[in-house]
């Protein structure tokens, strides 16, 4: 799983993800302990073995490296959907920038589910865990406005996967705004669209 970790962030920082030492992803192992990348990585570069052991609340087991600051939105995420393993945080520069413009990816655009957008939280601080809170059951991805995205799965490549299909989606629409007035999905198709991702509920 170490090896995997550091492929997915190798890869993130690749494609233009990350940069610097942004972003962070965390995996649960097992019921009693986590694993997730350290404080002040980059994760272009990381190493399988600069993944931190942590316990379910974050803590590290071991005094060798500090883990992410952004430690509270992953045990967070964890505890609260025990059918997810894997939990990606990216400042992703498309989705970031769709959020600074104020593009509502939630409204349906094209075909894929609602991506909502929280409010306003600091990075590094508990603020983003009580903004995430609301979207944490229904969704598996959600944007910090100014911050950046987090997604959840239920392993590592799927979590990949939804960096990528949201980075996607948000270029798709800045692309759009750009050339001209954006037309949002009927009522109908939004709702056909809801069904098939399991989202009556936000019908």
């Amino acid at each position: 799983m170490r090896l995997e970790l550091a492929r997915i962030s190798h890869l993130m920082y690749e494609r233009g993800y990350n940069s610097s030492i942004n972003g962070n992803i965390s995996w649960r192992q097992d019921n009693n302990t986590l694993l997730m990348s350290p404080s002040g990585a980059h994760l272009g570069f990381i190493q399988p073995d600069d993944f931190v052991v942590t316990d379910l609340d974050g803590s590290p087991l071991a005094k060798c490296r500090k883990q992410t600051s952004e430690y509270r939105v992953h045990v967070e995420i964890l505890k609260a959907r025990p059918d997810c393993r894997c939990v990606i945080h990216a400042h992703s520069p498309y989705a970031i920038a769709a959020s600074v413009i104020g593009i509502d990816l939630n409204n349906t655009y094209i075909s894929v589910a609602p991506v909502p957008t929280t409010s306003y939280a600091r990075a590094s601080s508990g603020q983003s865990v009580d903004v995430l809170r609301p979207y944490v059951q229904d969704y598996n991805w959600a944007i910090l406005p100014r911050h950046g995205i987090v997604v959840w799965a239920d392993s590592v490549w799927n979590a990949f996967l939804r960096v990528e299909g949201l980075e996607d989606y948000a270029r798709v629409m800045i692309v759009s705004h750009a050339c001209g007035p954006v037309q949002p999905m009927t009522c109908e198709r939004r709702r056909e669209l809801l069904n098939f991702w399991g989202l009556e509920k936000l019908v």
